[in-house]
């Protein structure tokens, strides 16, 4: 019997064809060359049978698509192929710009939709006993939710899914009913949001290493609402809100690892957000998290098993807000700076919450685990098995901000005071004083050193009506902080109060990559003198086209972006940026070398 089944497998893989859809083909059945490729992507589907694989070529396609069976669709790459909502070709039941009714798997496509659309893709089970979702390296925008799998498994990796009209109601749904078994993997996406980024009801779910970035208040992550059997959450980036960034409600098993929470600047406007709220699970562990600034970070409610936590780093948070049956054991850290790279959280562009050399979250976390570079795991969403191997930068410190200043003219006294810098490996303050605005800290015109954040001092005979102070800090290894402000006493026979604070002055600069040489991931710093339209694209050392990874409009200041190098081959590759103002006009331009070494 075994050649009997050999031919029968052979058989039957035989019957699946490649189709193709293309804007500049022929329009010939059975489409199955770039040349006889249709333009029209439903003509196509009908056409398929069970299991072939469509590849569309770049360009714009519109309408709303039925696919009733198992089918592999491919675009170009998600930049460039596009796909647009429109009822040109009629509209299914769900209003889904990709209906579903099996198996599918979608890669390499972007999916726009529009007022009336509901869904990007929706999965619905009416012809087939099983259905499943593969979605890879694609990008959805401007539907009421992206994804919706009604009864179905699910997997997600390596997508941007944006859930920011007004009225959305949640980016990814995915849900099964007894007896049925299903699961959901969801890994390395990016989810921009003004509502719920996952509401899960499947009976195992693996949500890691993924970017929860909130455009709203009350955008809130993952929502898991029926007793399920397993629920996973480690090395992800939750921006929270007024929300928590995770609601467990009776799930059996649940593990929340690795994971960073930070707050969210919506609108302009600070929002602490909340960490993880769970009940009635029967064992709960949460460990290596950072709760940086976030009110509630973990609660538990209910009867049974306490949630355990273990090798927590907590900051800006109180203890009290750790609330319900939680066991707070060894290895948590209170109110200590993480030192993330860039915790400027009001610029989505900015912020880097990978760690800085002197981090006390790093080797900092449970004792029996280990990074992927074989040193003890590190607090947050980039330790653990999990997460990357990337250097530890050494900073200088933040620069200082000063609380009061003042100069009492009968003593001849100034006092000063500021924001104590929460840097681990903070030294202390170096002191400068001049009688002109601009002058340049040195030797000279240093006045003292100190390790507290006041100054009290006696000015003296200087003659000068005005003084002009400077306040640097400096850490261990010597690192000096930027000036962020010079501050102006003027001697008079009142008590005066006088902050003059002065915006840093950036200029257009593009940045090394660090780390140089790197495997697979880098990062690429720019600043920008002015707002501009930014364009980064990538090139191999014969200067033939690589990529673009950065492609928008960007204000004044500091942005931050990474390179991904895991498909490709190790050698020297330059990167580029090219700025434009009103009118296309060119301001910028710069190359620079990077090493990617495998």
């Amino acid at each position: 019997m075994k050649p009997f089944v050999i031919l029968i497998l052979t058989a039957s893989l035989t019957f699946a064809a490649t189709r193709y859809v293309s804007n500049e083909g022929s329009d010939t059945v059975p489409y199955t060359s770039w040349e006889t490729a249709s333009p029209d992507l439903q003509k196509v589907i009908d056409y398929c049978e069970p299991w072939d694989t469509v590849l569309i070529a770049k360009g714009d396609y519109f309408g709303t698509f039925d696919v009733l069976k198992n089918l592999v669709i491919i675009g170009e790459n998600r930049d460039s192929t596009r796909i647009y909502y429109s009822d040109s070709s009629g509209i299914n039941q769900d209003r889904a710009l990709i209906y579903g009714t099996d198996s599918l798997v979608i890669k390499n496509i972007s999916l726009y939709g529009a007022a009336e659309c509901n869904y990007g893709v929706s999965m619905y089970k009416e012809f087939s006993p099983e259905i499943n979702l593969i979605l890879e390296d694609s990008e959805i925008k401007h539907c009421l939710e992206c994804i919706d799998v009604y009864e179905g498994s699910l997997v997600l990796r390596r997508n941007n899914l944006w859930n920011v009209r007004n009225n959305v109601l949640l980016a990814v749904f995915v849900t099964n009913n007894f007896p049925n078994y299903h699961t959901a993997v969801v890994e390395n996406n990016v989810f921009y949001l003004k509502a719920l980024a996952m509401q899960s009801g499947v009976n195992r779910t693996v949500f890691n290493n993924n970017i929860i970035i909130g455009a709203d208040i009350n955008a809130q992550g993952l929502s898991f609402l029926w007793s399920r059997d397993y629920v996973e959450i480690k090395n992800n980036i939750f921006q929270s809100s007024s929300l928590y960034a995770a609601y467990i409600e009776n799930i059996d098993t649940v593990i929340v690892g690795n994971n960073t929470f930070v707050p969210n600047y919506s609108y302009s406007v600070f929002v602490s957000g909340k960490g993880i709220y769970i009940n009635q699970s029967d064992y709960c562990k949460v460990y290596n998290n950072i709760f940086y600034q976030v009110n509630r970070a973990i609660r538990k409610s209910g009867t049974g098993n306490p949630a355990v936590a273990t090798n927590n780093l907590f900051y800006g948070t109180l203890l009290s807000h750790i609330s319900g049956n939680v066991s707070l054991l060894e290895g948590n850290i209170f109110e200590v700076d993480p030192m993330f790279r860039d915790d400027s959280f009001w610029d989505q562009s900015a912020w880097d919450v990978q760690l800085q050399y002197a981090s006390p979250a790093i080797d900092a976390g449970v004792p029996e685990l280990f990074d992927v570079d074989g040193t003890r795991s590190d607090m947050g969403a980039f330790g653990g098995s999990g997460g990357i191997s990337y250097q530890y930068v050494d900073l200088s410190p933040k620069a200082v901000k000063l609380d009061t200043i003042y100069y009492v003219s009968d003593s001849a006294k100034v006092k000063m005071k500021w924001k104590h810098n929460t840097e681990s490996d903070l030294m202390g303050y170096f002191i400068y004083r001049d009688t002109t605005e601009n002058f340049m800290p040195s030797a000279e015109n240093e006045k003292c050193f100190l390790t507290e954040n006041s100054y009290e001092a006696i000015i003296g005979d200087i003659q000068s009506p005005v003084l002009y102070y400077k306040i640097l800090a400096i850490d261990s290894a010597k690192n000096k902080s930027e000036i962020d402000s010079v501050y102006k006493i003027v001697r008079g026979d009142t008590v005066t109060t006088f902050i003059n604070r002065f915006e840093r002055n950036y200029d257009f600069q593009l940045g090394q990559n660090y780390p140089n040489p790197f495997n697979p991931e880098t990062t690429i710093t720019y600043e920008m003198k002015q707002e501009g339209a930014v364009s980064i694209k990538v090139y191999d050392i014969k200067g033939e086209y690589i990529s673009t990874i950065e492609n928008a409009q960007k204000s004044k200041g500091k942005h931050i972006i990474k390179f991904n190098g895991d498909n490709l081959a190790s050698g020297i590759y330059l990167y580029r940026i090219e700025v434009t103002g009103a009118n296309r006009t060119p301001l910028y331009q710069d190359m620079k070398k990077m090493i990617l070494v495998k």
